[in-house]
């Protein structure tokens, strides 16, 4: 079977494309993959993952895999963390159209949602019925910023781009997208910016075992050598070799072979576990309406800017909800934290004393915080920063009925702490030792908020405190 002729479109639910149509695309296009690149996009999975080296070609293979998959069904999605990084893809894909001959329009908008159409005939496997009449078919850019628009249709397929830089929640909801057409969703992405489930689902598939193994699933990793226009000798091109000598094995595999590595000398190592600090509150898996919200908060621009929604239970704090951007100014973060449901409940809120530096609009963070939330008390507190991680880790594997930290089981609380739990390290040396006793100070926006929210809470470790003192107190300190 040939390529895709224009009048040409699928049953209304899916059905797997044959092997050898899938391999008449790539000879029409005059497309040669190398097998590491040939595999995933022969995969009829559900739910596909291919993880991918630096310049490994994996925009390239996403658009050809949706691509074929066109004729089976009238609307298509292809979803990204915005707008503009669903660009090459896109681009591909509209390529791939132009040069079977099945372009009608498309678009090339830089800030808003694109789309592309075809006329295809249907069904896929009656391309000898002329008179069949043809059907527009219909593919869609989203943004995964945008989640209140990935609801209402059924697309046939569904590439989800740089994956890892989305949440949990949104593949969950892509997932359920699938259902009614019992559709393909297809995940790609580097490791580089995961937000906290990207590497664990490829490790958990490829064993077979863990929270988010799922039946069924494929997982493949695409190393940059596949790319033969880049790198033309393959896995002993003279860069490749270069690049795995100067790397070391663990970087070199997650940089250009696309395989997860399990981060070394983190600071919360053996202090953070899932099975012991996330769980769901008495209350019920959400925020409770009848409680007050306090909000941690470490303010940033070029790094996260991070917010973390605590509510009390006795001396446990909750995570109950978070927000983890970057390159937003603080009135956008706020914007965003007043579509939250408990925004209405906020009762108090604790800021590094630094966030009364003056930003370049002539305010500073917590002034912007105070002018939002008018009358709500607040305390900014400069915190030692080995003594504040104590006084964290403490709270980690504290029991019940001592000042404990504990997290809501669902991604929108969990997936920023957990990532930087995950990632965070103590300053390395070239060959990957640690040189001093300090942390690197990056990946650290989340744990740094609940950092200053326990210490405003509970003091140092060793420390005689009253919960219920705290958190009755109406106060607010101003840095001088």
């Amino acid at each position: 079977m040939g390529l895709l002729i224009p009048g040409v479109i699928a049953p209304e639910r899916w059905v797997d494309p044959p092997e050898d149509f899938l391999l008449g695309q790539l000879l029409a296009l005059q497309i040669h993959l190398q097998p590491e690149a040939l595999a995933p996009y022969l995969c009829n999975a559900r739910i596909v993952q291919m993880t991918g080296g630096w310049r490994a070609g994996k925009s390239f293979v996403t658009a050809l895999w949706q691509f074929a998959r066109l004729g089976y069904g009238e609307l298509h999605w292809m979803v990204a963390p915005d707008y503009m990084q669903a660009k090459n893809e896109f681009g591909y894909l509209a390529e791939f159209c132009r040069m079977a001959g099945i372009l009608q329009r498309r678009t090339e908008s830089k800030r808003d949602s694109n789309y592309l159409e075809t006329t295809l005939r249907y069904p896929l496997e009656s391309m000898l019925q002329p008179d069949v009449p043809g059907k527009t078919v219909m593919l869609l850019t989203k943004s995964a910023a945008l989640p209140e628009k990935l609801a209402g249709d059924a697309p046939a397929t569904i590439t989800m781009v740089e994956a890892g830089q989305q949440s949990a929640d949104v593949r969950e909801n892509l997932v359920g997208r699938t259902s009614e057409r019992r559709a393909p969703l297809f995940m790609s992405g580097t490791l580089e910016k995961d937000v906290g489930w990207y590497a664990d689902f490829y490790e958990h598939n490829q064993a077979g075992d863990g929270e988010l193994y799922r039946p069924g699933a494929e997982v493949f990793n695409l190393p940059s050598h596949s790319n033969l226009s880049v790198y033309p000798l393959g896995e002993n091109d003279p860069e490749i070799l270069y690049q795995r000598q100067q790397l070391g094995a663990d970087l070199y595999a997650e940089k250009f072979l696309g395989i997860p590595q399990r981060v070394r000398h983190r600071v919360f190592d053996n202090f953070w576990e899932p099975k012991r600090s996330v769980n769901v509150p008495p209350w019920g898996r959400g925020f409770d309406p009848n409680r007050p919200i306090e909000l941690a908060i470490d303010p940033g621009h070029a790094h996260r800017h991070a917010v973390l929604a605590f509510q009390m239970d006795g001396k446990t704090a909750w995570v109950v909800d978070s927000l983890w951007l970057r390159q937003k100014t603080c009135q956008q973060i706020i914007d965003l934290l007043k579509e939250r449901a408990w925004w209405g409940k906020v009762g108090y809120w604790v800021m590094d004393i630094a966030g009364r530096a003056t930003g370049p609009d002539g305010r500073s963070y917590a002034d912007i915080y105070e002018a939002n939330l008018p009358g709500i008390p607040f305390r900014m507190t400069k915190v030692p920063l080995m003594a504040g991680y104590d006084r964290h880790k403490e709270c980690l594997l504290a029991d019940w009925g001592d000042p404990k930290l504990m997290i809501l089981d669902r991604q929108g609380a969990l997936g920023p702490l957990q990532w930087e739990y995950n990632h965070h390290q103590w300053k390395l040396n070239s060959a990957g030792e640690p040189i001093t006793e300090l942390p690197n100070p990056i990946n650290d926006d989340a744990i740094k908020a609940a950092t200053y929210y326990l210490w405003d809470k509970f003091g140092a470790t060793g420390q005689e405190y009253d919960v219920s003192e705290l958190t009755s107190v109406k106060f607010q300190i101003v840095a001088t």
